[in-house]
């Protein structure tokens, strides 16, 4: 977990000196990355191929953040994972994005595209269309299909 932490991070003074990995701090880090995500390992040496599918996203996670970065992609970031795990990732994407990161999630999951975005885009034979301020899940799908989205009573035209 920390060598796969690690990465992209080698001169973060969190986890190096100067040109240096400094293992124990980066060990140490990881330890606190894996409190704090609730990763379940065995410790920061274990590897990132004997977690579960949650566990692992919860690593991939971890380490975009950690990168502080201004902007996050998140391509399917659910998929396959357990409601706990689902709702740990959605909740770290939240808090991100509350944390002023640019959080951009495209997903095939259209319930979860509904639950955390703030703007919805479909994309339809090559065009890209916002969908209405709190549209539904009838109202995306047939945006989906190129479908003309109906007013829904309270919005206005946009």
């Amino acid at each position: 977990i920390t060598e796969n932490l690690l990465l992209g991070l080698d001169r973060d003074p969190g986890w190096s000196r100067g040109h240096w990995i400094d293992r124990t701090r980066a060990r140490a880090r990881t330890t606190q990355l894996i409190e704090a995500f609730g990763i379940r390992a065995d410790g920061p040496d274990a590897a990132v191929g004997t977690l579960s599918g949650g566990n692992q996203q919860k690593v991939v996670l971890a380490r975009a953040l950690e990168r502080r970065p201004a902007l996050l992609i998140a391509e399917n970031p659910t998929r396959g994972l357990d409601i706990r795990a689902t709702r740990f990732v959605q909740d770290q994407l939240r808090a991100a994005a509350r944390a002023g990161v640019l959080v951009l999630i495209y997903s095939t999951d259209l319930d979860e595209v509904l639950a955390l975005g703030q703007r919805v885009l479909v994309v339809h034979a090559g065009r890209v269309t916002e969908a209405p301020q709190a549209a539904d899940r009838q109202v995306v799908g047939e945006m989906m299909l190129g479908l003309a989205p109906k007013r829904q009573p309270g919005s206005g035209e946009r």
